[in-house]
């Protein structure tokens, strides 16, 4: 008898049970007990495995089950697109689990780059940059598929999406308008994305008395169907657009979009979803704005929480807040047998502070880690219309992590996933945090250290309390073959990036260390 749970899934069964007497589920056949278990999620088959010895048994010998368990410990989910056996894609699990654990990888090749960078991006294996004019695409090697692509006609399975962002004219004026252009292009074709309903998206920026029409920043992001921008005219003014591929998310008659949302003293954000947003704030003592957004709606973003930041002692001021995390892709990488779940992703904030008594013009900078879950359970549980105002003390000693130091912002792309990779300025040495710590069961190496109790900063010429967080990570350290400029990380590699010393922030070569 063949049962197969995922094609039971997609149909419809009407079935009526007639019992004259109690029944034991162990006492059915094993392979309808399979298949049961088949449409359970990983909570349900560990709840399973303390029923009885028996149970256990079934789902612990079974490389299916076993597969969906240890493959939600670590924060991944299946593609969907393996043709692979349930045994064949847990040993692949396992064997991609051990080389992060013992960091034991394997230099694939280096890259050379020429040009200046105004722009790059890291995303579903793939590498581009341009220098404004030109741009660099490289489809980067792993473990598995050593072949590494730098011409973007050998990319046109992939049909990856690039949205490109053209400022119009150069110089700031303080009596013409800014007219900027967004591209949605196919990056194997370089043509109109196929799935764009308008390619080209504009919008314009007035000139003001102070900054004329100033394109200060600007920022991209994709989170599934949805383009974000962010861009700034002013240093205390940020304004946040959302364009859908299929349909916009305004009235783009002749492609002209206007910002969703405005906000004064907002300094960066961040996709928790494709329908929600963080933005940060420097008021008061630093927050984090939470919103979300639906389609076909044309209603501005719904601010459904603020979370608040330790209280600051008179005279600091929160100087700016910087948030990154890992992309969140459409579709897992061609080839990936497995990604990384949505729920699975850490924000690193940086924080600045200004105005401290001991040392009052001087930066001083910390870094708040915490889980895009945590964030995401102010979205989901949002039900009563009004936004609420969450204390630091009521979300943030148990769900963040928060240091006295700075993650070296060289490059973005340094989180992925659960894990953030950061080293000083030219060194060799690397360190990794992750703070996946279910996979703490399965061992771990000699570098690997494992941080559960809290952390207690006592910094009474900043914070008002002691400020306690708690939130678990593992602590790796190791050494590459050379030092670089800056390192990148993704779901499959390490990159280390070797910079120009006559051009800081150029880079000319890309080492790939493939785990």
């Amino acid at each position: 008898m063949e049962c197969n749970a995922g094609d039971m899934r997609r149909t419809s069964i009407s079935v009526t049970f007639i019992c004259t007497k109690r029944c034991n589920v162990l006492t059915l056949p094993q392979e309808i007990i399979h298949c049961i278990l088949g449409f359970a999620d990983y909570k349900t088959l560990l709840t399973c495995c303390s029923v009885c010895k028996e149970l256990r048994d079934l789902i612990e010998t079974s490389a299916e089950h076993t597969y969906v368990i240890e493959l939600a410990l670590e924060g991944l989910v299946d593609s969907g697109t393996s043709i692979e056996s349930h045994a064949e894609r847990l040993r692949q699990l396992r064997e991609r689990r051990a080389n992060w654990v013992n960091v034991d990888y394997q230099k694939m090749q280096s890259i050379k780059m020429s040009d200046r960078c105004h722009a790059y991006e890291l995303v579903g294996g793939i590498f581009a940059k341009t220098d404004g004019r030109d741009l660099f695409v490289a489809y980067l090697p792993s473990r598995y598929n050593e072949k590494c692509v730098t011409n973007n006609r050998d990319l046109e399975s992939l049909s990856d999406l690039i949205v490109l962002l053209e400022r119009g004219n150069t110089f700031v004026s303080f009596f013409q308008n800014r007219e900027v252009t967004l591209r949605i292009r196919a990056l194997s074709s370089n043509k109109d994305h196929p799935s764009a309903c308008s390619p080209s998206l504009h919008f314009t920026i007035l000139p003001d008395e102070t900054h004329g029409n100033l394109m200060r920043e600007a920022f991209l992001q994709v989170a599934d169907d949805i383009v974000g921008l962010y861009f700034t005219n002013s240093p205390d003014l940020l304004n946040f657009m959302a364009y859908k591929l299929t349909a916009t998310l305004q009235d783009t008659s002749h492609g002209h979009i206007d910002p969703l949302l405005t906000m004064v003293n907002s300094r960066d954000f961040a996709f928790l979803s494709s329908r929600s947003f963080v933005v940060t704030s420097i008021v008061d003592f630093g927050c984090l704005h939470i919103y979300s957004f639906s389609y076909p709606s044309t209603d501005p973003p719904t601010l459904v929480a603020t979370l608040d930041f330790p209280s600051l002692v008179e005279g600091v001021m929160v100087h700016r807040i910087l948030t990154h995390a890992a992309p969140i892709l459409s579709n897992p990488p061609a080839g990936s047998t497995f990604t990384t779940a949505r729920d699975s992703r850490v924000h690193v904030i940086s924080i600045s502070y200004n105005g401290m008594h001991n040392s009052p013009n001087t930066s001083h900078q910390y870094t708040l880690f915490v889980h895009n879950r945590t964030l995401m359970k102010f979205v989901e549980g949002f039900n009563e219309g009004k936004e609420r105002i969450i204390r630091w003390e009521d979300w943030g000693p148990q769900n963040t992590r928060l240091f006295a130091r700075p993650i070296p912002p060289h490059w973005l792309r340094y989180v992925h996933g659960e894990r953030v990779v950061f080293a000083s300025q030219g060194d060799e040495i690397v360190r990794m945090f992750d703070f996946n710590v279910a996979s703490a069961q399965y061992g771990l190496s000699s570098n690997r250290e494992l941080f559960r109790g809290p952390y207690v900063m006592d910094e009474p010429a900043l914070f008002v309390d002691k400020v306690h967080t708690h939130l678990p990570f593992h602590s790796v350290t190791f050494t590459v073959d050379k030092p670089h400029y800056a390192y990148m990380i993704d779901e499959d590699r390490i990159l280390g990036l070797k910079a120009n010393p006559f051009h800081d922030g150029d880079v000319t070569e890309m080492d790939i260390y493939a785990f």
